[in-house]
């Protein structure tokens, strides 16, 4: 077991779902300093109240100034997982601008600005963890989630490129790409709650157990859910002119589901 309570963790996107499944996660594994972030400052400070050595910083990190005045407020954190970020379902031609154009602050600028202000020193102490949450998604081209699936495809290459390139450094970076998690999040992308659970979906507790033993053994990813896992190699595999039309007719039959074909 690795000791943490000496360590600084900071998780974004903390206030539901996975990051608020981390953020339990990493207090009941007797994290030091636990810093929650997310935009919504009441359930942060419900949340902080509760779990040991957590402080809740509200913050939108879609806007710089947020961002700002958060890497100035701590400039030593020992292991960030970028967990922030949201989706947006429907045709590109149909989204809003600015919408999307938030999604990819959100899912990517933040991301990388934050790995990329507390990196330095981790790698001069030798020793620090970033956790980075993409998606079984970033693996896919998805018709009606063009951006957001492209969004987690840069999570995924920038992960494992950070992965390389800190080998050896006493810095562990992993990706967690999961699949259907039980949350807010189809509500928030689809403007809608999800009318039942997906039978691949694996509740948010267990991802974030996986995924915190991964990332402190120094794994290098995790697609929690055998079957998803499983999918994603097959579409590995799969020639882009064969999944691009698989791909075309699952959305398409979504969307009719959804009532928005």
């Amino acid at each position: 077991m690795t000791d943490l309570s000496g360590i600084t963790a900071l998780v974004t996107g903390a206030s539901s779902g996975i990051g608020a499944a981390l953020s339990e996660e990493l207090a009941q594994r007797g994290v030091g300093r636990l810093i929650l972030v997310a935009r919504r400052a009441e359930r942060l400070e419900s949340m902080a109240a509760r779990l040991p050595g957590a402080i809740a910083h509200p913050a939108d990190l879609t806007r710089s100034a947020d961002i700002a005045t958060l890497l100035a407020t701590w400039p030593d954190v020992d292991m960030v997982i970028n967990n922030a970020g949201f989706g947006y379902r429907g045709r590109l031609e149909s989204q809003e601008s600015e919408r999307l154009l938030s999604m990819v602050d959100l899912n990517c600028r933040a991301l990388l600005q934050l790995s990329h202000a507390w990196l330095p020193a981790m790698t001069a102490n030798r020793r620090g963890w970033i956790l980075n949450v993409g998606s079984i998604v970033g693996f896919l081209p998805v018709p009606t989630s063009a951006v957001y699936a492209a969004s987690k495809a840069f999570v995924h290459s920038l992960t494992e490129a950070m992965r390389a390139e800190t080998a050896g450094s006493g810095v562990r970076v992993h990706l967690l790409a999961p699949g259907p998690v039980p949350s807010e999040f189809f509500e928030r992308a689809r403007g809608e709650a999800r009318s039942r659970p997906s039978p691949l979906a694996t509740p948010p507790e267990a991802v974030a157990r996986q995924a915190i033993d991964d990332l402190l053994d120094g794994r290098a990813r995790r697609i929690p859910h055998q079957v998803v896992r499983l999918l994603a190699m097959a579409a590995a595999g799969t020639p882009m002119p064969l999944l691009r039309p698989l791909m075309v007719r699952i959305a398409s039959a979504g969307l009719s589901r959804s009532g928005r074909a």
